[in-house]
């Protein structure tokens, strides 16, 4: 009896297996053919993008050859439509000139200095302290420090005074909140009351004037200081507001401004600047030049210039000055001075500025360009520029297109070869549109 049990069900799994092998072996193929469809599917759209890049590419080289071609063909010469700027300048050596006053020891022994290299200090202040003798190093330390706080108390009492003199404005503006108040009071909305609360606040904060510099005090001090010192002393003040510098070169009392007239080419050229000296101040002798004041409001600059480009030199004329060895600073002047020619066909010019440059008082030598005059607009070629009625224009060209650009001439050089041009106000076509300039048909 189990025999014949384990014969029937070894029977029904073996029909279970044919029917499993029957029903891979139809759907496995219909899988297998869709699989094909798909991938046939794929290939042909691939293959048609590839056609389509392949298509684009063609018609942008057709494109670009068509434009090569017609720029080739249309016999004309161009030239790029670039803006510049040309200048007429010349490059010269020469000196800077200043108001300098000298002061010299007035007593043999130690030199101490109030102010610090460069700093701008005003008429009647005191600059200098000549000891009578031999100080110690840290008593003058005790002194500078004791400057230094002076000078920044006295910038932050000048800075106060400002803030306080718009006082009325900040009292306006608290009012202004106050009235405030009563509306939002009346309408009992405390968020707006608390915002007007501390708008306030801030304004009485950062308004009030109740800076206390400590200046009477820091003087006190010094003075103490000062006293402390078991020597003689004599005060040193300034004569003018100006710049303050320990650093000589020897020719302070040489250029001087009101002596131009005594001045000529020849004598320019032969003057030479010694090492830019800084004072010792540890030991000083009675007349030694210790220090000086230069006047920051004007200077000038001194070259001897020749031919064209003294011929450009005229009294009253506006220039613009390049110093090449003061990082190139830049700043406009006046010609005030121009003296005839001597005999080798120089001049003597003299070029006034008031703009204040602080690399200049560091310099007395001068590597400068004096540009006369400088011209920013188009640079063609002249032969590029047409004539027609009471007016002047050139060809401009902006892909395969040409048109009309009036214009005005700016500039052309000594050779004829080029011109600077811009277009003129009520250009229909201006340069700017223009990415190239016909220069002339090719015959």
């Amino acid at each position: 009896m189990q025999q014949s049990l384990f014969a029937v069900e070894g029977c029904n799994i073996f029909k279970i297996f044919l029917i499993i092998e029957k029903t891979l072996a139809i759907y496995g193929h219909k899988l297998y053919n869709i699989n094909i469809y798909t991938f046939t599917l794929i290939k042909r759209k691939r293959i048609m993008m590839k056609k389509r890049y392949a298509i684009i590419t063609v018609v942008a080289i057709l494109i670009i050859m068509v434009i090569a071609i017609y720029r080739t063909s249309s016999n004309v010469v161009t030239v790029p439509a670039e803006i510049t700027t040309i200048e007429n300048k010349v490059n010269t050596k020469g000196f800077i000139v200043r108001d300098e006053v000298m002061y010299y020891a007035t007593a043999s022994g130690t030199a101490y200095f109030g102010a610090v290299e460069g700093e701008r200090v005003s008429k009647d202040s005191q600059i200098a302290t000549i000891f009578e003798g031999k100080v110690s190093d840290s008593a003058i330390k005790e002194l500078s420090v004791i400057d230094t706080k002076l000078r920044r108390a006295r910038e932050d009492e000048g800075r106060s005074i400002l803030h306080r003199s718009d006082t009325g404005s900040i009292e306006n503006d608290i009012l202004s909140h106050v009235n405030e108040l009563y509306d939002y009071a009346e309408k009992d909305d405390i968020e707006k009351i608390a915002e007007v609360h501390n708008a306030v606040d801030s304004l009485r904060t950062t308004g009030e004037y109740n800076v206390d510099t400590g200046v009477g005090q820091l003087e006190d001090e010094k003075w103490e200081a000062l006293e402390k010192i078991d020597k003689g002393r004599k005060e040193i003040y300034t004569e003018i507001s100006g710049v303050f510098s320990t650093y000589l070169d020897g020719l302070e009392s040489v250029l001087a401004p009101q002596r131009i007239e005594q001045y000529n080419p020849d004598y320019i050229k032969g003057l030479s600047v010694g090492e830019n000296r800084e004072t010792d101040s540890t030991k000083v002798e009675t007349g030694d030049p210790i220090c000086k004041i230069m006047n920051n409001h004007v200077w000038y600059t001194l070259v001897v210039l020749t031919g064209d480009s003294a011929a450009e030199c005229e009294m009253g004329k506006s220039v613009r000055l390049r110093f090449r060895n003061m990082a190139d600073a830049e700043v406009d002047g006046v010609i005030d001075y121009v003296s005839d020619l001597d005999e080798s066909g120089d001049r003597l010019v003299r070029i006034r500025c008031s703009t204040y440059v602080e690399s200049v008082f560091s310099y007395r030598e001068a590597d400068v360009d004096i540009i006369f005059k400088s011209y920013t607009g188009c640079k063609v070629p002249v032969n590029a520029i047409r004539a027609g009625e009471d007016k002047k224009f050139v060809i401009g060209q902006a892909g395969t297109s040409n048109f009309n650009c009036d214009i005005n001439i700016l500039y052309t050089d000594r050779d004829g070869e080029y011109s600077i041009v811009e277009s003129t106000d009520n250009a229909v076509n201006k340069l700017s549109k223009a990415e190239r300039i016909v220069v002339s048909d090719i015959k």
